[in-house]
Formats: C-alpha cells, sequence, structure tokens
C-alpha cells in the first residue's frame, strides 16, 4: 500500500464484557461504522478484538487517516478525543479512553482480510531520536522479508512518541490464521522475534506482543 505522506493512524480501544462483543460490535457497525469510514481521508478502518482472560475483552478501532488535517475535519483541535455515540455507555466498562495516534512509515499488503485472521504485533521502546535509524535497521535486515512469510497478509510499522525522549515502534502483520503464525515462531506465540543488533537500540527487552482477532 503507497502511503500519502503524513498518513497517521488512530488507535482506539476500549473495554467490553467478553460474552457482549459481539453484541457491541453489532451495534457499533449499526450506529456509526458506515459513516465513519466514509469521511473524507480516512483511508481504511480495521475492527479488533482480544480476549483478557479475566471475563473482559477489548476491542479496538484502528482508522488510517491521510494526514493530521483530515482527522482535525472530524474531532477538533483535541487530537486524542474519543467518538462517543449514543448508547456507548451500555458496552463500556470504563470511560472511552484518549485516543493514541501514530505515524505511519511502511505498509506492505492491501485489501480485505476474513474474520479469522489475527494480527501479530510487536511494540519496542528505542530512543526518539534513533527511531528513524531503528526503522532503517529493522528493513534491512528483516521486516520486508517477513512481510513476505507464507501467510502474510498486510504488515506495518508504526511509531509514536511517548514524550520522554523514548518513543514506541509498533511492527503489526495479519496473518490468514493462527496456524500460520505458529509456523514461523513455534508454540509460545508470546514470544517475540530478535534479530542482530536489537539490542544496540532497544530499551526494553523483550519486545510486548500482542495478537487481535480482525473483526
Amino acid at each position: 500500500m503507497s502511503l500519502p505522506p503524513g498518513a497517521i493512524q488512530r488507535e482506539w480501544t476500549a473495554l467490553v464484557e467478553s460474552a457482549r462483543v459481539d453484541e457491541y460490535l453489532t451495534h457499533m457497525r449499526d450506529a456509526y461504522y458506515d459513516r465513519y469510514v466514509a469521511v473524507d481521508g480516512n483511508l481504511r478502518t480495521d475492527i479488533h478484538h482480544r480476549e483478557l482472560g479475566d471475563a473482559r475483552s477489548e476491542v479496538r478501532v484502528l482508522s488510517l487517516w491521510r494526514d493530521e488535517a483530515a482527522i482535525r475535519a472530524v474531532v477538533g483541535d483535541d487530537l486524542h478525543r474519543p467518538l462517543t455515540y449514543p448508547d456507548d455507555d451500555e458496552y463500556l466498562l470504563e470511560p472511552a479512553r484518549p485516543v493514541r495516534h501514530w505515524s505511519m512509515r511502511v505498509a506492505q499488503g492491501s485489501g480485505r482480510v476474513s474474520s479469522d485472521a489475527v494480527v501479530r504485533e510487536a511494540i519496542a521502546v528505542v530512543e526518539t531520536v534513533r527511531v528513524d535509524e531503528f526503522v532503517v535497521h529493522m528493513r534491512a535486515t528483516r521486516h520486508d522479508d517477513y512481510s513476505q512469510a507464507p501467510g502474510v497478509l498486510r504488515s506495518s510499522i508504526a511509531t509514536r512518541a511517548l514524550e520522554d525522549g523514548r518513543s514506541e515502534i509498533r511492527v503489526a502483520s495479519i496473518w490468514d490464521d493462527e496456524a500460520s503464525i505458529r509456523r514461523l515462531v513455534g508454540d509460545d506465540l508470546s514470544v517475540a522475534l530478535s534479530y542482530p543488533d536489537d539490542g544496540d537500540y532497544l530499551l526494553e527487552m523483550p519486545r510486548r506482543v500482542l495478537h487481535w482477532r480482525v473483526r
């Protein structure tokens, strides 16, 4: 996928009872999803969810925007303000969380994915002044090969500043299914793949690995 300069990924998450996830997603689609994805500047919107193991689930909406101006046209000057809709409080277990924004560095693959697909993401922390250097390092050593692994439908690299001299780098990939991931990483899906010289950049080891179901 060709990214326009300044493309931003907007990430919103919420906690919902696991038993009500399907109900909430139906509500979300009926109430506003179609209108949201049709907004000028919204390049793509995906919905994911993951079980937290305590009868709660985290629901996530990831929307890719042309630039910051397109987001401002929808939410106003407070870019981190979550959009809320009627009856959301009936489902959410806590007040809507602030939205996070990621600068998109790389996006490969396109098109629709099935509801059986799995999102795997590894999040690393590096010094902000070394973000560009680490992105180049990743692409030179492995990311582009990783994105071509059997079963990978899409892959991306995104970054966000933490305002303390550190930044997060998120490497995300969407896979056909969990079995495809296991063929690469083995039975322990929580294991982050590591590569030579990672320790020269990462401030925290190991990376955090999360898995989401595509909805």
